[in-house]
């Protein structure tokens, strides 16, 4: 049910605009008419502010395979999704202007003005624990682009479709967080989906996964953090990879509890 007067949702909300966590926006139209949500395109942008007036988003840039008009033009209904603190939030809302948003006092960038919102849903909580991994002998996950489905330009940049290494900091059989290095800044907020290979070291070999971007967020240190959510193909490979990290997630907790009576 939509729950448009909660506070709930503003704290979410204004804390991601604090923090300039990415958002995923579509056309509302596309999903209201669309059987599944792999057939609607959805573009990765960083929400800028968030006030009484509605939200500031960075403008989708033209020129990648999907048609920006259908999210950017004035008026046009479009739907938000954000997750803060593993809480998604699906947001109703309409452009209703665009403008140059100062990120500095050197720096502006594009941006859309959305209204405030006509409906907001609160999506399920996930349904598995996740097992912190920081000081465990796990190795970088292999993070390839699995299609630049949000189809955003990068100005002088030819990386987008390039692999790179990211360290795990937390596992579950619903997704996994990561922290991916600085020089990855203009890939992290351009790509919606990976294919992600690691090796768990109660596993014999790695596992090969499907997963879309559920937040990505700027470090003090210029690194980013990316929490993404494992998209299985059919019901075997999630039995079977739900499997091997509940198995991991086990030896982790054993691990830790030794660590503890060794103290």
């Amino acid at each position: 049910m939509p729950d448009v007067a909660s506070t709930a949702w503003q704290v979410a909300f204004e804390a991601i605009a604090k923090r300039n966590t990415a958002v995923s926006i579509a056309n509302a139209d596309a999903i209201d008419q669309a059987d599944s949500e792999d057939d609607v395109t959805y573009f990765r942008v960083r929400m800028l502010a968030f006030d009484e007036a509605g939200f500031v988003i960075e403008r989708p840039l033209p020129g990648g395979e999907h048609d920006t008009s259908e999210v950017v033009a004035d008026d046009t209904q479009i739907v938000m999704t954000a997750v803060d603190n593993d809480q998604r939030w699906d947001v109703r809302t309409q452009v209703i202007g665009r403008q140059r948003f100062s990120l500095n006092e050197q720096l502006s960038v594009a941006a859309l003005r959305l209204a405030w919102p006509t409906d907001v849903d609160k999506v399920q909580r996930r349904e598995f624990f996740r097992v912190p991994t920081t000081g465990m002998e796990l190795s970088h996950v292999e993070l390839q682009p699995a299609g630049l489905d949000i189809s955003m330009s990068v100005t002088g940049n030819d990386e987008t479709g390039s692999s790179f290494n990211a360290q795990v900091v937390d596992l579950s059989g619903g997704g996994m967080g990561m922290i991916a290095p600085q020089d990855t800044k203009n890939v992290v907020y351009h790509i919606s989906r990976y294919r992600c290979t690691f090796q768990l070291p109660t596993s014999d070999g790695p596992l090969k996964l499907d997963a879309r971007v559920a937040h990505v967020v700027a470090r003090d240190d210029k690194q980013f953090e990316i929490g993404l959510q494992f998209e299985y193909a059919d019901e075997v490979e999630r039995r079977r990879s739900v499997e091997q990290i509940v198995a991991f997630s086990t030896w982790v907790q054993r691990q830790q509890l030794r660590q503890q009576r060794g103290r």
